[in-house]
């Protein structure tokens, strides 16, 4: 079980240890506030200022020059669809990952208040 601090630590519960992973990993110091693992057993981290995908070799980051609304990165969801829900101070985006995974290449789209979803 993942446990983000909102600081610069990322716990894993694991037979009844806990270990900082951001921490043993080198991942960056940013500001971890969720977690969610994909069907591909991959995780996306909401790190504050950006996007973080880890496979469980290495670690990328996705931000406004990769297609995010914007930086600060809070909350992250994943639907029956297969489709990443990326919440950001400046909106919400939608990442296909069934795409992500087939064409390899990453598919942003941004949503305001105003905008339907469901397509």
């Amino acid at each position: 079980m993942w446990f983000p601090s909102g600081d610069t630590s990322l716990y894993l519960l694991e037979n009844n240890h806990i270990t900082d992973i951001a921490e043993e990993k080198n991942f960056p110091d940013f500001n971890y506030r969720s977690i969610i693992e994909d069907n591909n057993h991959n995780f996306w981290i909401a790190a504050g200022s950006s996007l973080l995908f880890y496979d469980g070799t290495k670690i990328d980051t996705i931000d406004s020059k990769d297609g995010l609304v914007a930086q600060q990165v809070y909350s992250l969801i994943i639907d029956d669809r297969n489709r990443l829900f990326v919440g950001t101070n400046k909106g919400l985006n939608k990442i296909d990952l069934t795409r992500f995974y087939v064409e390899k290449k990453l598919y942003i789209k941004q949503y305001g208040y105003m905008d339907e979803i469901g397509r």
